[in-house]
Parts: C-alpha cells; sequence; structure tokens
C-alpha cells in the first residue's frame, strides 16, 4: 500500500487543499498527538475535518501515530496494518482516491512522519512525502544534487 505524507507548515489552507486535490487524496489522517493549532486555526480538528468533508476528502485522527510521545515501532506497525484494512475496506466508495497522513511540520525530515515511513517501508509499505512549501523543495533538491557529487572523501 502506498501511503503520502503532508505537513501544513505555514501554507494556506487553499496550498494545502491544492496539493491534497494534486495528489488525489480522499483520507486525511491526523497524526498530531493533538489535533489543534494556535497559528494555524483551520486546522483544528473539528474546523479542519468539516472543511475536508465539504471539499470530499474524509478526516479522521490516529493517535497511535501521534508524536509525542512517539508510539513504539511495533504500535506504529500495528496502526499501518489498521489503516490498511480500512482503506481497503473503503477504497470503493473512495472511487481510487489515495490516502495521506498528515502533520504540522512541512519538512517530513523534521516531523514523526520521517519515522512511520520508516517503519512502514521497513515493513512493505510504501511512502511518498508531498512537499508544499518551496524552502523544503529546495532543501530536497539540494540533499539529491550533494549525495550526486559525493566522492567519499
Amino acid at each position: 500500500m502506498k501511503i503520502y505524507t503532508i505537513g501544513y507548515g505555514s501554507n494556506t489552507k487553499e496550498e494545502f487543499l491544492n496539493a491534497l486535490k494534486e495528489n488525489n487524496i480522499g483520507v486525511l489522517v491526523d497524526v498530531r498527538s493533538n489535533p489543534y493549532s494556535k497559528w494555524q486555526k483551520w486546522t483544528n480538528r473539528e474546523d479542519l475535518r468539516e472543511w475536508l468533508n465539504f471539499n470530499n476528502i474524509f478526516y479522521v485522527h490516529s493517535r497511535k501515530l501521534g508524536g509525542m510521545p512517539l508510539s513504539p515501532d511495533d504500535e506504529i506497525l500495528e496502526a499501518l496494518h489498521k489503516l490498511e484494512k480500512s482503506y481497503e475496506k473503503a477504497k470503493k466508495l473512495l472511487e481510487g482516491r489515495n490516502l495521506a497522513i498528515m502533520c504540522s511540520e512541512a519538512d517530513p525530515d523534521e516531523c514523526h512522519r520521517k519515522t512511520i515511513a520508516r517503519v512502514g517501508e521497513a515493513n512493505g509499505f510504501k511512502f511518498e512525502h508531498i512537499i508544499i512549501d518551496d524552502k523544503v523543495k529546495d532543501k530536497e533538491k539540494l540533499k539529491e544534487i550533494t549525495m550526486l557529487f559525493d566522492f567519499g572523501d
């Protein structure tokens, strides 16, 4: 199963929605330990659920995949398997749309989504990080270029 990840960072809700639509997301799993924000009020659980549902995206919150404290690897894997089973059951209703996990950090390298992806990938799941923020995209490009020019000196 392929799972997308996304962080809203300092992006607007319109930018966030566009990224979800561009990646054909039908289910958004909120993996914040506390699904509220002082800075991005539109991401507070009730507001986010209502707004996503209005835009035909199903919202669910998963405390098991929350980052504070980070669950042990076996609990993360168990939660991923539950997500997979739920997604498989709902697949027909979702009409082929994808599932994404969401947290607040725009950069997956600075978020527990990276740990979720590591555990999942070690157990057969595939992950793709949706990057909205141009600064994060530039960082990813720099990492890639640096690796290409790494001569092991």
